[in-house]
């Protein structure tokens, strides 16, 4: 699987990344066909409660999912796009076996 990390605001250092990696290993729990994982990760400006923004567009065979997450934390915001992404490749699993 291919994995792209990138940052506007945000030092990715190695735990991080392995953090990242080790979330990723989830997703291919889920579904085995992944062929690529873009992330991308900026710091937003605002006086909420939530600092962080994340994005991740995982491609698997003739499609694509997105999801944009905020979060409190770098941590967070990589969990609640995880956890959305987990979801939406459940959803694409179950609607493959039902047309089988």
């Amino acid at each position: 699987m291919k994995l792209n990390f990138k940052s506007q605001d945000v030092k990715i250092d190695l735990s991080l990344e392995g953090m990242l990696r080790k979330e990723v290993t989830r997703l291919e729990k889920v579904f085995d066909r992944i062929a690529g994982l873009d992330v991308f990760l900026k710091k937003i400006d605002t006086s909420r409660k939530e600092k962080y923004e994340m994005e991740g567009r995982v491609f698997i065979p003739n499609t694509s999912f997105f999801c944009r997450e905020k979060g409190d934390s770098v941590e967070d915001a990589i969990n609640n796009v995880i956890e959305n992404l987990t979801r939406q490749l459940r959803w694409k699993k179950e609607e493959r076996v039902e047309i089988w």
